[in-house]
């Protein structure tokens, strides 16, 4: 049986997996008291607001599941 599409995203593709993952770690720092800026640097984001909408699509998979 063949999988999804090419180019498809599928809710569990590498890609999406990827993502949740530093997601996580955005949050996990934080947490420890890092910065925005901090966070975007060590997770190779390009900005702090790139932090902070990471750090909240964590904050809102915890809160659904």
């Amino acid at each position: 049986m063949p999988g999804p599409p090419r180019g498809a995203r599928t809710k569990m593709s590498p890609k999406r997996l990827k993502l949740i993952d530093r997601q996580r770690q955005a949050l996990e720092l934080r947490k420890a008291g890092a910065s925005y800026d901090a966070i975007a640097q060590a997770l190779g984001w390009h900005s702090a607001q790139a932090a902070y909408l990471g750090i909240q699509s964590a904050l809102k998979r915890v809160f659904l599941e």
